[in-house]
C-alpha cells in the first residue's frame, strides 16, 4: 500500500513537472514561425483561407498552396497548361457555397478553381453599362451576409465595386470615393485598400493603406475610419482577422493590433513579444495574407515568414500603471517644481509651454501609451503613442485643465487621469479694469455721439418739418383755390339748377294769363265781326249788347295782361342782383310764389306728379328786411327737397299714398322790443334715418343717386340762413316726414 501511494506521488509530481514545462514553452513562444524550410512555396503571403473541409489555402509570391496541417500542395503556373494558374503571385482566395474557389492572381484575369479536377478557369465578370472594371487589376475580394462580391482593383486611383456571381456582371457604382472622404486623409493613401474582411456578425471591415481602418454601414452605405487617434499603431492596415471573442486582428505598418468592436480600444504587439518583424508586407510593399483556422489559431503572413498564434494564449499585462507629470517646460526650459503644482500661473506672453509625463509600468516602458488633452483647447483626446509629452503654443489667456492617461505595455489604460490647471493671466489691456475703462470711454464717446447725433437729427427733422409745412401750405393753398372755385363752380350749377326749376314754374305761370289774353283777343275778333253786321242790318240793340261784350272781355285782357306783368316783373326782381343788401320784403308774399313755382316746375318736368299744397300764412309779419334772392333760394331747395321726398313715397306706395306740402308763416315773441319770424316748410314722406341727420347739413352730402343732386341745397339754405342771423332745423320721423323750421331775429 505505501508503495502505491508513493508511485501515485511521484506520478503527480512528474506531471506538474510536465504541466510547468509547457507552460514555460508557451510562456516563451508566444507565436509559431512556417517559412519554405516547411515546405511553403515562398515567404511573401499574400493570402489564406481555410476551405469547408477544414484545408488551408495560402497565396504566395510563387503559387497557390494548400496545407493540410502536415504537407503543402502547390499550385503554380504551366505556361502549356490552359487548366493552370494564369500566374504565379496569388493575391485573393474566396470559396464559393458550391466549393468551387475564386482564385485571383496578381495581374491576371479572375480564375476559378475545382478542387475535384484540381483545374483552373478564367471567370471575369462583365463589365457594368457605365462602369469600366478590369479585372486583371484586381487586389482584394470578399462576399456580404447578402452573397454579394466586393471587388478592389487598382484601375485608375483605385475602385472598390461589388457583382451578382448570378449574373456575373459588375454594378455601376464605385464606393472608393467614399473611403477617400476619410477626414485624416490628406492625399488618395486612404483609396489604397490591402484587405476586405467579413466579421461573423456580416459587417464588412476594409484595411487601407494610410487611411486606417474602415468600417461599412449597410444601411447609409457609408464608412467610418479608426486611425492612429484610436490608438492604432499606424494607420496602414495589411489585413484583418477576427478572433472567437469577436475582437479584429489588425496587422498594420508598425506591428500587431487588437481592436474591440465593441469598445474601440486597441492593443498593440511588436517584434519585442515575438513577431516575425513589425512588417507585415510582402516584399515591403504588397500586402500580406492572414487567416483564422477552426480551432481559433490565427495567422498572419509578414516579410519573415508567417505567425502563427492562439489569441487565448497569449498572456496580457494587467497591472493598471499611475501616470504623472514629470516635467513642464516654458520656452523648451524646464521649470523646478511645477511638475509637483496643482495649478500653474503665467504670464500672456508665457504661451509656449509642454508637459513630460509617464506612466509608470517598467515590464515594457517603451510600449506604454498616452493619451493626453489640454481642456479648452482640445475638443477630443489627443492620441500620442509611445511619445512622453506635449506642447502648446499660442495659447490665449485663460484658465485650462492639462489631463492625461497611460497604458501599459500591452495597452491596458488606465481611465483616472492626471491633471494640472493652466492659468494663463491677461495683458494689462485685457484685465477686467481696462475692460471696465474701455467700456466707460465706449459709453462716454456713445452719449457724446448720441448727444451730436441727436442734436443733428432735431436741426434736420425741424427743417424738414419747415419744408414740409412750407410744402404743405402751398399745397392746402393750392387746394383751397381748388376748393372755392369748385365750390363756386357747384354753387352756380346750384343756382342754375333753382333758376330753372324757377323758369319751369314762371313759364306755366305766364302761360295762363296769356292764354286768357288770346282766347279773349280771338273772342272780341268775333264779337266785332257780328257787331259790325248787326249795325249794318240797323240792330242797334243787339250791336250795343255786342259791345258791352267786348268791353268786358277787354277788361279781361287787361286784367290778365297786369298778371303777366306781376310775374315777369316778380322774376326780375328774383335775378335782380342786390349785392348782399337787406330790404323789406313779404315774407308771406315770397314763401307763396316760390311754393308755386317750385310746384309747377315740378310738373313740368313730371305731368304725373301731383301733391296738394297748404299754406298758413300769419299776415301780421308784415314786411321784414331780408335778401329776397337769397332767402328765396333757401326757401326755394326746402320746399324742392320736400316735393322730391312725397315724389319718392308716392312710387313706393302708388296707390294708398297722398303727397302733402305744407308751408307756413308764423310770428313769434322774442324779447321786449323784438319778435321772430318762423317759417315752416312740413311733407309726409319718409322722414329722414337717424344715422345720417347729423350730416344733412354738411357740403356734398346727398341722398339722392348719382347725378340727381350735388349735395349743397341744405349747405347753401343753412349758410344763407346763418347769414341773416337766424336759424335752420329740422323735425324728422322716420315713415312719416319731415319739417324743415326756419327761424329769423326781426
Amino acid at each position: 500500500m505505501k508503495k502505491f501511494y508513493l508511485a501515485g506521488l511521484l506520478f503527480l509530481l512528474f506531471m506538474l513537472c510536465i504541466t510547468w514545462k509547457v507552460h514555460a514553452q508557451m510562456e516563451k513562444l508566444r507565436f509559431e514561425h512556417i517559412n519554405i524550410n516547411n515546405g511553403l512555396s515562398h515567404n511573401d503571403v499574400m493570402e489564406i483561407r481555410q476551405d469547408s473541409k477544414g484545408y488551408i489555402w495560402i497565396g504566395t509570391l510563387d503559387g497557390l498552396n494548400k496545407y493540410d496541417g502536415y504537407h503543402f500542395t502547390t499550385y503554380q503556373h504551366e505556361p502549356h497548361n490552359t487548366a493552370s494558374l494564369t500566374t504565379n503571385a496569388v493575391s485573393g482566395i474566396w470559396e464559393d457555397v458550391d466549393g468551387t474557389f475564386w482564385i485571383h492572381p496578381v495581374n491576371s484575369d479572375l480564375n476559378k478553381f475545382s478542387p475535384a479536377t484540381e483545374s483552373f478557369s478564367i471567370a471575369n465578370p462583365l463589365p457594368g453599362k457605365n462602369f469600366k472594371f478590369d479585372p486583371r487589376l484586381i487586389q482584394e475580394l470578399e462576399a456580404d451576409k447578402e452573397g454579394m462580391i466586393w471587388v478592389y482593383n487598382q484601375k485608375g486611383k483605385g475602385q472598390l465595386c461589388r457583382f451578382d456571381r448570378t449574373n456575373n456582371r459588375v454594378y455601376d457604382e464605385d464606393f472608393s470615393s467614399q473611403i477617400l472622404n476619410n477626414p485624416y486623409n490628406s492625399s488618395d493613401a486612404g483609396k489604397t485598400i490591402h484587405d476586405i474582411f467579413r466579421d461573423k456578425s456580416g459587417e464588412l471591415w476594409f484595411g487601407t493603406f494610410g487611411g486606417g481602418l474602415c468600417r461599412f454601414n449597410p444601411e447609409t452605405e457609408t464608412f467610418t475610419a479608426f486611425t492612429i487617434k484610436q490608438g492604432l499603431p499606424g494607420n496602414t492596415i495589411h489585413s484583418i482577422q477576427e478572433d472567437d471573442k469577436g475582437n479584429l486582428w489588425l496587422a498594420t505598418g508598425n506591428g500587431l493590433s487588437k481592436f474591440s468592436i465593441t469598445h474601440n480600444i486597441c492593443t498593440n504587439y511588436d517584434i519585442k513579444d515575438g513577431l516575425q518583424s513589425n512588417q507585415f508586407t510582402v516584399g515591403h510593399t504588397t500586402p500580406g495574407a492572414s487567416y483564422k483556422g477552426r480551432d481559433g489559431t490565427l495567422y498572419f503572413g509578414g516579410i519573415k515568414g508567417l505567425n502563427v498564434f492562439h489569441p487565448k494564449y497569449l498572456q496580457r499585462n494587467q497591472y493598471i500603471p499611475p501616470v504623472v507629470i514629470n516635467q513642464f517646460k516654458l520656452f523648451d526650459t524646464p521649470v523646478p517644481g511645477k511638475q509637483v503644482a496643482k495649478e500653474i500661473e503665467l504670464k500672456h506672453d508665457q504661451n509656449f509651454f509642454s508637459f513630460e509625463f509617464a506612466a509608470l509600468d517598467y515590464t515594457n516602458s517603451q510600449k506604454n501609451q498616452y493619451a493626453s488633452k489640454l481642456e479648452g483647447v482640445d475638443k477630443d483626446w489627443v492620441q500620442s503613442g509611445t511619445r512622453r509629452y506635449a506642447s502648446y503654443t499660442g495659447v490665449a489667456p485663460g484658465k485650462y485643465t492639462f489631463r492625461v492617461k497611460g497604458t501599459n505595455s500591452d495597452g491596458v489604460w488606465n481611465e483616472k487621469d492626471t491633471s494640472i490647471a493652466v492659468i494663463i493671466r491677461p495683458p494689462w489691456w485685457r484685465t477686467g479694469w481696462a475692460y471696465a475703462f474701455y467700456a466707460l470711454c465706449f459709453l462716454v464717446s456713445a452719449f457724446t455721439i448720441h448727444k451730436f447725433q441727436r442734436k443733428r437729427l432735431i436741426r434736420i427733422e425741424r427743417e424738414r418739418g419747415r419744408e414740409k409745412e412750407l410744402k404743405q401750405a402751398k399745397e392746402i393753398e393750392k387746394a383751397y383755390h381748388e376748393l372755392k372755385t369748385t365750390q363756386q363752380q357747384l354753387i352756380q350749377s346750384e343756382k342754375m339748377a333753382s333758376l330753372g326749376e324757377l323758369t319751369a314754374g314762371i313759364a306755366h305761370e305766364i302761360q295762363n294769363p296769356l292764354n286768357f289774353v288770346n282766347n279773349f283777343s280771338e273772342v272780341n275778333t268775333e264779337l266785332i265781326d257780328e257787331m259790325q253786321q248787326e249795325m249794318d242790318k240797323g240792330n242797334l240793340a243787339d250791336a250795343k249788347a255786342i259791345a258791352k261784350d267786348i268791353k268786358d272781355n277787354e277788361q279781361k285782357i287787361n286784367h290778365h295782361g297786369k298778371r303777366a306783368d306781376a310775374i315777369v316783373k316778380g322774376m326780375l326782381q328774383h335775378s335782380r342782383s342786390s349785392g348782399g343788401i337787406k330790404e323789406p320784403t313779404n315774407i308771406n308774399a315770397l314763401a307763396d310764389e316760390y311754393l308755386r313755382l317750385a310746384y309747377h316746375g315740378l310738373r313740368a318736368k313730371d305731368k304725373s306728379f301731383n301733391a296738394a299744397l297748404k299754406t298758413d300764412f300769419d299776415e301780421s309779419i308784415g314786411n321784414i328786411n331780408i335778401i329776397p334772392q337769397d332767402f328765396g333760394r333757401a326757401v326755394l331747395n326746402l320746399i324742392t327737397n320736400a316735393f322730391y321726398a312725397v315724389s319718392e313715397k308716392k312710387k313706393q306706395h302708388p296707390d294708398d299714398f297722398e303727397p302733402i306740402v305744407s308751408v307756413s308763416t308764423k310770428k313769434i315773441n322774442g324779447k321786449p322790443g323784438s319778435y321772430r319770424v318762423q317759417v315752416s316748410v312740413k311733407d309726409n314722406g319718409n322722414g329722414i334715418p337717424q344715422k345720417i341727420l347729423d350730416k344733412i347739413f354738411q357740403p356734398f352730402f346727398t341722398t339722392k343717386p348719382t347725378g340727381q343732386g350735388t349735395g349743397l341745397g341744405l349747405s347753401l339754405s343753412y349758410d344763407i340762413v346763418k347769414a341773416h342771423g337766424g336759424e335752420l332745423k329740422v323735425e324728422t320721423k322716420e315713415g312719416e316726414g319731415s319739417e324743415f323750421i326756419i327761424q329769423l331775429p326781426v
